[in-house]
């Protein structure tokens, strides 16, 4: 999984974004992975190496779960891929 060493945080007037510094490859197979669990997501920045977060309006703590569960789950296939 990410550390604190590799990933940041950005905020911008669409939404709340996570910098998966400087690994652009590695985002584009988040926001691919997290899509296949029914999760929307996209990147940002210049390298493309920042996951935006653009939440519905209704976005209850279930669904926070559902997305932080999702995201370390992500990161270990990426991880065990050899793309992390």
């Amino acid at each position: 999984p990410a550390s604190a060493s590799s990933a940041g945080q950005e905020e911008g007037e669409e939404g709340e974004g996570v910098e998966l510094v400087p690994n652009g490859a590695l985002c584009k197979f988040v926001v691919d992975y997290l899509r296949y669990q029914r999760i929307i997501t996209s990147r940002d920045g210049p390298d493309g190496n920042v996951l935006k977060l653009k939440p519905p309006l209704v976005f209850s703590l279930a669904n926070v779960d559902q997305l932080m569960t999702s995201l370390e789950e992500a990161l270990q296939v990426a991880e065990q891929s050899g793309k992390l």
